[in-house]
Formats: C-alpha cells, structure tokens, sequence
C-alpha cells in the first residue's frame, strides 16, 4: 500500500494515445500537493510498479526534472534519465529500460516496455520531441500546452491567459489611460 492512498498497478497505454508527462509537468501548476494528489490518483506513482511507497521529495524532484526538460533543459533530461541509478540520489530512479522486437504482418517492430510511469513519461516526452511535436509553455502561466499535430502552435491556454499577457504588455499604457481619465472626471458637487 502507497503512503498516497494508491496502489501500485500496471498500465496498459501506447506512447501517443495520453498525454500523460504533460500532466505530470502541469502538476506543477496547483498550489502545495494539490496537484501531486491529482495526479498520483489518475495515473497513479512514478516508481517502479514493484515499489510500495515514494517519497514527495523524489516525485517533485523528477517532476521538476521532466518540466526543465520540456522547456529545452537538456540538462534535466539526463539528471532525469540518470536519477537513482547507484549515484548519491536514492529517489525516483529511471532504472533499466526493456525493449523486445514484435513480429507483425508488417514486419518487426521495436517496442519498449516501461517499469515505472516516471519511464514511460520520458519515453513519451522524447517520442513526441523525435516526432517534431514541439512542447511549448502558456506564455501567461507556464502551463504545458497539449501537444499539436496541424498548424500553428497555440501560445497561450485560453482566452483569459491570451488577455492577462496582454494587460501584463502594456500595463503602462493601461495605467496612464487611467489616471488621465481620473484627471478629467467632473468633480462630484458638495
């Protein structure tokens, strides 16, 4: 039994169906474990499904990791890859990674199978990034946006983050319109 309430469990998914890394980095975004909790309980622990428990410590450390590597952090991609493998850090480790050749109709394919969903979240991030899927941030809150196929990359989440990066623009413009409209209010009689 995990100290989240979960229980660790397989899960069967295929790189490209979920977006699932992007809602672990966007995990991020809730206040305090709020979005840890939510996440845990959707999809559930990042360890390897063979481990019990994780600590909160190790899940943020690789959540910040995947974020950092999402946002172009080559860096954080290898922290991420290398985390827990016999190094100083005991958290959330990539751990070894199994791939098996398919025989379909078709021919062979390579597949890979993930231990842990912390693995599989890396695999679809890099399957997207080798796919020339680009990953970008909301310009207004950092929030990952979901991944587009067609078309223009969309920069902002919705219309409310579109209207706050632009207040944020042209806050100066906004403020002296303001306090000149205050200037030339008529004066309330007494």
């Amino acid at each position: 039994m995990s100290r989240w309430g979960g229980k660790p469990r397989l899960i069967d998914v295929e790189l490209g169906k979920h977006n699932i890394f992007i809602d672990l980095a966007n995990s991020g975004q809730r206040p305090g474990c709020e979005g840890v909790l939510e996440f845990v309980k959707t999809w559930g622990l990042l360890c390897d499904i063979r481990m019990a428990s994780q600590r909160l410590s190790d899940f943020l450390d690789a959540r910040q990791n995947l974020m950092s590597a999402v946002r172009g952090d080559k860096q954080a991609l290898l922290r991420l890859v290398s985390l827990g493998r016999g190094g100083s850090s005991r958290g959330v480790g990539f751990g070894p990674l199994h791939a098996a050749f398919v025989q379909r109709s078709g021919g062979s394919e390579l597949n890979f199978v993930a231990d842990s969903l912390l693995q599989f979240c890396v695999l679809e991030f890099l399957h997207a990034r080798e796919g020339g899927v680009n990953v970008l941030p909301c310009r207004a809150c950092g929030k990952i946006l979901p991944l587009h196929r067609v078309g223009a990359p969309k920069v902002y989440c919705d219309d409310a983050c579109k209207q706050r990066s632009w207040r944020k623009t042209h806050r100066v413009e906004i403020n002296r319109a303001r306090r000149e409209a205050r200037m030339h209010r008529p004066t309330p009689p007494n």
